[in-house]
């Protein structure tokens, strides 16, 4: 098969991903075999939109699951796309693949960034804090390099799945519990699924299948 060939077909692939991955009912069948496909041929690496020809390419596999679409496929973390896989056979061997090609594990990156020593006497005249100087403080990756500063037992829970980032973060003292809605819903929804963890999402996942369903 020729190049040209190939980017078209992981196009025409990645089209029915990204229905795939909109689907809360069908994606949970579809997704993994789909997803396999792609990551079969390295197809997520470059691919044709077949509307009108642009050619989309990546580098990293980040860019393609994180990315937004057309040619990322929108997931907003990593533990929202290992829900859906890990109910199949085939969806825990596409995680293999993945964790393979550099996704982290139960969606933490496996180097977190490393926090500097808390502020002291003399420390509050620095003009840019940690939060700022790693982009925010929201993120599960910084949460965890803070936790591993502050409280390594808690970040050790958050690394083995044991325990949310942010269940962490509010049990460690550095995060409010509560979420505000404010005008996005469903923004705010995501925030909240995202961090009570795994396991609450699978469990989510779970119920709205069932009710879809039945």
């Amino acid at each position: 098969m020729q190049p040209h060939d190939a980017a078209a077909k992981a196009g025409r692939l990645h089209n029915h991903l990204l229905n795939a991955s909109r689907d809360t009912a069908n994606g949970v069948y579809t997704l993994p075999g789909l997803m396999a496909g792609m990551l079969e041929g390295d197809g997520w690496r470059e691919m044709i939109r077949p509307k009108d020809g642009k050619v989309f390419t990546h580098s990293t596999i980040a860019e393609w699951v994180l990315g937004e679409p057309w040619g990322g496929l929108n997931f907003k973390s990593w533990d929202m796309l290992y829900v859906i896989l890990q109910r199949t056979e085939d969806g825990q061997g596409v995680m293999t693949r993945l964790h393979e090609l550099g996704a982290p594990v139960n969606g933490l990156a496996a180097d977190t960034p490393k926090i500097g020593p808390a502020a002291g006497p003399g420390r509050g005249n620095k003009k840019v804090d940690n939060v700022n100087l790693l982009g925010g403080g929201n993120s599960a990756n910084y949460i965890v390099g803070r936790l591993k500063r502050d409280r390594p037992d808690l970040a050790d829970q958050v690394i083995k799945g044991q325990l949310s980032a942010h269940a962490a973060a509010v049990a460690a003292g550095f995060r409010d519990k509560t979420v505000q809605v404010g005008k996005d819903p469903q923004k705010a929804a995501s925030a909240i699924i995202t961090a009570r963890g795994l396991t609450y999402a699978r469990d989510l996942a779970a119920a709205i299948l069932a009710w879809e369903e039945g």
